[in-house]
């Protein structure tokens, strides 16, 4: 699996804890103290999630994803004009530019996230 860099990425960010993949009642684990105080403090900035291309991208990944010049997320995947990228959540439904390769892209909330995710 290449779009969860070991070592950097937290669970919450790849949307393990909506598919179950994160204990809360499980002893000590490596990164447990981390993980069980974001999920009780209810704060994620950014999460995994499908991104449209305006075109196709034959660069190296992950891309870093630009609002501007701010850094918005990184495009961790992709096939032909749709990918998988970790985006910050004030920059879904905007487009961004992939790098420097005048792509852009567009993350959406995928459906199957519980309703109140924000």
């Amino acid at each position: 699996v290449q779009d969860i860099t070991s070592g950097k990425d937290f669970p919450f960010e790849h949307n393990l804890d909506y598919l179950n993949g994160v204990s809360f009642t499980k002893g000590c684990y490596i990164g447990q103290e981390l993980t069980a105080r974001t999920h009780h403090v209810g704060e994620t900035r950014k999460r995994l999630v499908p991104v449209s291309l305006s075109r196709i991208v034959d660069r190296d990944m992950p891309q870093r994803l630009l609002a501007g010049k701010r850094g918005a997320g990184k495009l961790m995947s992709v096939y032909e004009d749709i990918g998988l990228a970790v985006v910050r959540f004030p920059y879904l439904d905007m487009p961004l530019s992939v790098g420097d390769t005048g792509v852009t892209a567009v993350g959406t909330q995928p459906a199957w996230w519980p309703s109140d995710t924000s």
